[in-house]
């Protein structure tokens, strides 16, 4: 469930299975707001396999879109979800809500070699949130900040062997700084794909947590914005939200969260401290957001994902740059000269 442009690897990921004699379904429309819902379309056409966007996922639990009473979903053998982390929430939704006996797994790919870093296996266990296997020839690794190998922590996630599926060149790049600079500075002779995993010792599952240029340093400690969303997920009043780092000209950082609160729910001091209390029981007070604010829509790109770079630029410089690839621009000049963000 996912609206794909050709230069994205999702809509290459979906033509690849023709090549296995496999029939596509194509809806035209938004399949969460139409006569049909999404799980009507998959059990009417007799889906057998599905790939949902997180975000997706996280809209049909949030708006109650469940399968209708007389729904089976009978030939619905497998969901991958994925784009960005996927919460354990996404899993239980699906599981509890959805369906009880399918095989619901975590894709892990990229457009830059336009396939997919990971690999299910149907006859091993599968953990909630967890990338089950790397794929075939694909040597996945986390390294610490020191450049280390580890296992049980979280790091940055890099691929430490070459791979035929990488490309070679970066399109305009003559000569080679660009692709350099983007994916094979941050350690020698691996590329580092920009996010922050780590390793399951007991499972040997890989969780993607989320961006690693989405780290946020507040109080001394250091998370990502995904483990944000993850704390504040359940909490009913809120339909979506994006936090983002404000540094200052001294080094010091803190959080920002915005949220998008339901229709008749409004940001009072009941509500922040509901959320504060929600991030405290997931992680401590060091990740509780310095400042908590309401808005009326989150910025989204054309692939579905958070647009945190932007609404950081926005946070930190007070000013709404340009932005091609961008579903919803109209809703960035509510991020623009808040005076609870200035002078920091």
């Amino acid at each position: 469930m996912l609206i794909k442009k050709v230069g994205w690897i999702l809509w290459n990921f979906y033509i690849g299975n023709l090549m296995l004699g496999s029939s596509l379904l194509l809806y035209d429309g938004l399949p969460t707001t139409s006569k049909y819902t999404f799980w009507d379309i998959l059990d009417k056409y007799k889906v057998t396999y599905a790939f949902i966007a997180t975000c997706n996922v996280d809209s049909l639990e949030k708006e109650g879109i469940l399968p209708a009473p007389d729904c089976k979903l009978e030939h619905l053998k497998m969901i991958s979800i994925g784009t960005s982390p996927v919460k354990l929430q996404n899993i239980d939704f699906i599981l509890q809500k959805v369906k009880t006996d399918v095989f619901v797994g975590c894709l892990y790919a990229a457009t830059e070699c336009m396939g997919i870093f990971s690999g299910f296996d149907l006859n091993s266990p599968v953990y909630s949130s967890e990338i089950q296997y790397p794929a075939l020839g694909v040597d996945i690794r986390i390294i610490d900040d020191e450049g280390n190998s580890v296992v049980g922590k979280s790091g940055e996630l890099v691929f430490a062997t070459p791979n035929p599926s990488f490309p070679v060149c970066v399109w305009n790049d003559e000569d080679g700084s660009i692709m350099q600079n983007t994916y094979l500075s941050k350690f020698p002779n691996v590329w580092a794909q920009s996010d922050k995993a780590w390793i399951d010792p007991k499972t040997k599952g890989i969780v993607v947590i989320g961006r690693s240029d989405n780290t946020i340093k507040q109080r001394g400690e250091r998370f990502v914005s995904e483990e944000i969303y993850w704390a504040v997920h359940d909490i009913e009043e809120i339909a979506d939200s994006i936090c983002v780092a404000q540094n200052n000209d001294s080094g010091e950082g803190r959080a920002i969260l915005f949220v998008k609160l339901k229709n008749g729910h409004v940001l009072d001091k009941d509500m922040i401290s509901k959320i504060e209390a929600n991030i405290l029981t997931k992680f401590s007070n060091l990740f509780i957001p310095k400042v908590i604010l309401q808005v009326k829509d989150i910025p989204y790109n054309l692939n579905g994902k958070r647009m945190e770079s932007v609404v950081r630029k926005i946070v930190n410089t007070n000013v709404i740059p340009k932005v091609n690839n961008i579903r919803n621009p109209e809703c960035l000049p509510q991020f623009w000269n808040i005076p609870q963000l200035q002078d920091f």
